[in-house]
């Protein structure tokens, strides 16, 4: 029985002492690492031999021996773990730029050499006017000196007030006469006040020989995260060098290369880049350095989105000659919206995708002759002119319109294909009515050429017994025509509305179909 006591307790003692035990980190033996040791001149790389990097299980071990009282600072398996990327050690210069203030006393272990901690610049701080002035303190942009300075006022005023008591205890005892119930009342009061005094200032008497830190409060101070600029694959290599590009320049820059690359001081500076593939759309590059000149870790890549520059006038003709860069896993395409159509095998038209193609609308001066009406009077009451801007549309949409597709396949094509991108060109300086939306305007791709005309319905509204709506595209001459974006239509006479009816369901077995696609004016 005593041997199993024994045991039990032997057992339960070395449970105990081994729950105690720090965990050890562990690493599988093939692992390799760049390891850094922490030292009082900073964070030091440990090189055995002619290798840089070691098993990562002995790097915790070398540099306890090497450097007695330190750890390991980082044993880094890529570059963006080394002590250069910590977001918490600065160079004075970063810091400055940071509006910090560097703690050069202080050399952080985990730091390179000439790295340190950065706090926030107090002459910097928000000053607040107090509405009451404490303690002679109107003034402050430290809550610790707030703070200090009531604790020191509160010591004093309960100083004062303890004094006051006293004295009126005094002046009761003396009035008191021979009244022992007021001597009595008298003695307590100077009691109890003798006994806070001794107390608030036996307290005050202690703090300070035990530190007189303690009576000044200050709240800690934070040291301050480096702030670094991250670039991830998809980031546009214009953006980073301050080319024009899809991604745009970057931020501070001018919008130009020209102007990018001036001695303007406030002009932002360019990443570096290195160029492993070219410059074109989809292409890979390196990103060596950020726009202050750091270093970036390593496999750091940014990708070519440019296109060639379009014409410098976009008119209805060389509108499919605007380009913008398609990336996909296979690479970049610069495609227009007349080259996003049914067998494109690199990008599936969408309506997401073509409107990204649209030219913004331009404005151009007309003159258009009004006919003035008076119902129930004169159908014709004279003509008048007047000056207006109409817009130059270049509309890239997505639809199904068998005419937009290719020959002899079309109508098989709308039923079965993703549908095609078509540019929509609309010169409203030519559209005089409403009936001109018919054939005036183009819709134009690599496939086909038609009027707008030829694009009927863009989707099934009306729909009866369940049947799910179809989509046959964002535009045609129903939206065009009732929208009226070249403002035809006179406000209170006339309008312009479609004929075509909406196909819809009037029993499971009788279908209207289609009639008519022509834009006319009705009075309103």
């Amino acid at each position: 029985m005593q041997r199993r006591r024994l045991l039990f307790t032997i057992g339960l003692v070395f449970i105990t002492a081994t729950s105690f035990v720090a965990p050890v980190e562990t690493f599988a033996a093939e692992d390799t690492c760049e390891c850094w040791c922490e030292s009082k001149e900073g964070a030091v790389s440990y090189a055995q031999g002619t290798d840089l990097e070691i098993p990562a299980s002995d790097c915790r071990t070398f540099c306890a021996q090497d450097y007695p009282g330190y750890q390991m600072a980082v044993c880094a398996t890529s570059s963006n773990q080394l002590p250069s990327q910590n977001i918490n050690c600065f160079t004075a210069d970063e810091c400055t730029k940071q509006k910090g203030e560097p703690d050069k006393k202080y050399q952080p272990p985990e730091c390179m050499n000439g790295r340190y901690y950065c706090y926030p610049d107090s002459s910097k701080a928000a000053k607040v006017t107090l509405s009451t002035s404490i303690g002679g303190l109107q003034v402050t942009g430290d809550l610790g000196e707030y703070i200090s300075k009531v604790y020191t006022w509160l010591i004093g005023t309960a100083t004062t007030i303890a004094i006051v008591f006293i004295m009126v205890a005094g002046l009761r005892w003396t009035l008191g006469g021979l009244s022992a119930d007021q001597v009595g009342k008298a003695k307590k009061l100077i009691q109890n006040s003798v006994t806070g005094l001794v107390l608030l200032l036996g307290t005050y008497l202690l703090l300070a020989t035990i530190n007189p830190q303690l009576l000044k409060l200050q709240v800690p101070r934070f040291p301050m995260i480096k702030q670094i600029g991250l670039v991830t694959a998809g980031t546009s290599c214009g953006y980073l060098t301050g080319d024009n590009g899809y991604g745009g320049p970057y931020p501070g820059s001018p919008h130009n290369r020209s102007t990018f690359r001036s001695e303007d001081p406030k002009a932002g500076k360019p990443y570096k880049l290195e160029d492993a593939t070219g410059t074109k759309c989809g292409d890979v590059a390196k990103v060596v350095e950020d726009w202050e000149g750091e270093s970036l870790p390593d496999g750091t890549t940014c990708t070519y989105d440019s296109c060639p520059t379009p014409p410098p006038v976009l008119t209805s003709e060389n509108a499919n000659q605007f380009t913008k860069c398609f990336i996909n896993v296979t690479g970049g395409q610069c495609l227009s919206c007349g080259q996003i159509v049914v067998g494109n095998l690199f990008i599936e038209p969408s309506s997401s995708v073509c409107a990204q193609l649209s030219l913004p609308e331009k404005s151009k001066p007309v003159t258009r002759k009004v006919t003035t009406r008076v119902r129930n009077f004169w159908p014709d009451a004279g003509e008048w002119q007047r000056n207006v801007s109409v817009p130059i549309i270049n509309q890239c949409f997505w639809t199904k319109a068998g005419s937009m597709m290719d020959g002899i396949n079309g109508p098989i094509d709308a039923l079965t294909s993703s549908g095609t991108c078509a540019m929509l060109q609309i010169d409203c300086t030519k559209i005089n009515d409403c009936e001109d939306y018919d054939t005036v305007p183009e819709v134009v791709n690599a496939q086909q050429t038609a009027d707008l005309e030829a694009i009927r319905n863009h989707g099934v509204h009306n729909v009866a017994y369940g049947l799910a709506q179809v989509n046959t595209g964002d535009l045609s001459l129903t939206s065009i025509c009732n929208d009226d974006p070249c403002e035809v239509e006179v406000e209170g006479k006339t309008q312009c509305r479609s004929n075509q009816l909406e196909p819809r369901v009037e029993s499971w077995t009788e279908f209207v179909s289609l009639q008519g696609n022509d834009c006319v004016t009705v009075n309103d």
